[in-house]
C-alpha cells in the first residue's frame, strides 16, 4: 500500500472526506470538485484507489497540488469497497468523518450544514440528509425518514448511501465494516451507527446521487443478492419474527425475480409467484414484499415515483 500525503493546520473543526474509487476516473473528478467547492474551509481529502487499472492516479495527481490537505492511498491489490472504506477510516484525522462515493456529488453547503448540526448537538453522533436521485431519464428528490433506531434499520437501509453521511471520529473508531460484504455496505454502516449513537437527518437536499449504467454494485443482481444474504444471516438473531419473515421473503423473491430467465417480464413474475409461491400469499408480510417488488419493477418501466423504503417504514411501524 502506497500513501502520499500533505497537510496544513487550520482553526475550524477538521472534516476528513473519504472517497473510495476503482476504475471510474471519468467520474472521480466531479466528486473531488464537489469537495473542493464546499463552503467550508478545513477539509482533508482521503482518496483510496482500490487497485484501479485505468487513469485514476493521473486524475488524482492533477488535484493533489491544488488542495492543501490531501492523502492518496493506493491498494496494491483489490480489497473491495468495505475494506477500502475501513482503510480510509483508519487514516482519517478529522474531528468529523464524511464519505463520498466516486460517482456522486456534494452540493456546496453539505459539509457546513452537517458540521453545524454536530457542533450544536453533542448527543448526535451521525448525520444523513435528503438527496437528489439523478439518472439519464429522470431526476427525483428523495426525503429520508427521521425517526430511526436499530430495530427499524434491520428492515431496510432507511438512511441511504455513504455519500449522505457525516460521523464523529470517536464514533467511527467503534465501527469496522465486514470486509466480505460485496454489497449492502452502506446499510451495515447505518445499522452499526444506530446501535451506538443518535442519528439526525438534515431536511435539505445536499447530495446528487447518480444512477448510471457503468460498473456499480447496484447494477449487479448477483452481487446485491450476495450482500443481502450475508446481511440476513449476520443480523437475523437481532430481528424480530416479522422482520425475519420480511427479509427472508425478500431474498427468495429477489432471487426469483432477478434470474436471467425471468428478468424483465412482469407477467411471468406474477405467474411464477402464483404457481411456485402459493404459501407465501397466505402471509401478510410476504404479500407486502410481493407488492413492493412488483411496484419497484413497474416504476423502473413507467418512471413512477414510488418510494419503496417509505412504504416499508410505514408497514414495519404498524405491524
Amino acid at each position: 500500500m502506497k500513501m502520499i500525503s500533505s497537510s496544513i493546520n487550520t482553526e475550524q473543526p477538521l472534516v476528513s472526506v473519504i472517497i473510495p474509487t476503482r476504475n471510474r476516473y471519468s467520474l472521480l473528478a466531479r466528486a473531488i470538485e464537489s469537495v473542493i467547492n464546499q463552503r467550508y474551509n478545513n477539509l482533508e481529502i482521503i482518496i483510496i484507489n482500490d487497485a484501479s487499472d485505468d487513469d485514476t492516479s493521473r486524475v488524482v495527481e492533477e488535484y493533489r497540488n491544488r488542495f492543501k490537505r490531501f492523502i492518496y492511498i493506493c491498494n496494491e491489490k483489490r480489497y473491495g469497497g468495505a475494506e477500502t472504506r475501513n482503510i480510509g477510516m483508519r487514516n482519517a484525522s478529522g474531528k468529523y468523518i464524511a464519505f463520498l462515493d466516486d460517482d456522486d456529488e456534494w452540493l456546496p453547503d453539505k459539509v457546513l450544514k452537517q458540521v453545524t448540526i454536530l457542533e450544536d448537538n453533542p448527543t448526535v453522533g451521525a448525520v444523513s440528509c435528503w438527496f437528489n436521485k439523478i439518472s439519464s431519464r429522470k431526476s427525483q428528490r428523495v426525503r429520508l425518514i427521521s425517526d430511526i433506531n436499530f430495530s427499524l434499520m434491520l428492515w431496510e437501509n432507511f438512511m441511504g448511501s455513504f455519500s449522505f453521511c457525516m460521523v464523529r471520529s470517536e464514533v467511527v473508531k467503534k465501527i469496522e465494516l465486514d470486509s466480505r460484504l460485496v454489497s449492502s455496505q452502506d446499510w451495515q454502516f447505518w445499522i452499526l451507527l444506530s446501535q451506538i449513537t443518535k442519528i439526525y437527518v438534515v431536511e435539505q437536499y445536499l447530495v446528487n446521487y447518480y444512477e448510471h449504467t457503468g460498473t456499480r454494485i447496484s447494477n449487479s443482481s448477483s452481487s446485491k443478492l450476495s450482500g443481502l444474504r450475508r446481511m440476513y444471516f449476520k443480523y437475523r438473531s437481532d430481528m424480530n419474527g416479522d422482520c425475519r419473515k420480511y427479509r427472508l421473503t425478500y431474498l427468495i423473491l429477489y432471487k426469483m425475480f432477478n434470474s436471467n430467465y425471468f428478468h424483465g417480464n412482469l407477467v411471468t413474475y406474477a405467474i411464477l409467484i402464483i404457481k411456485k409461491s402459493i404459501l407465501l400469499l397466505n402471509n401478510k408480510i410476504s404479500r407486502f414484499v410481493i407488492r413492493k417488488i412488483l411496484l419497484l419493477n413497474l416504476s423502473r418501466i413507467l418512471l413512477i415515483k414510488y418510494d419503496a423504503f417509505l412504504a416499508t417504514y410505514r408497514f414495519a411501524k404498524h405491524l
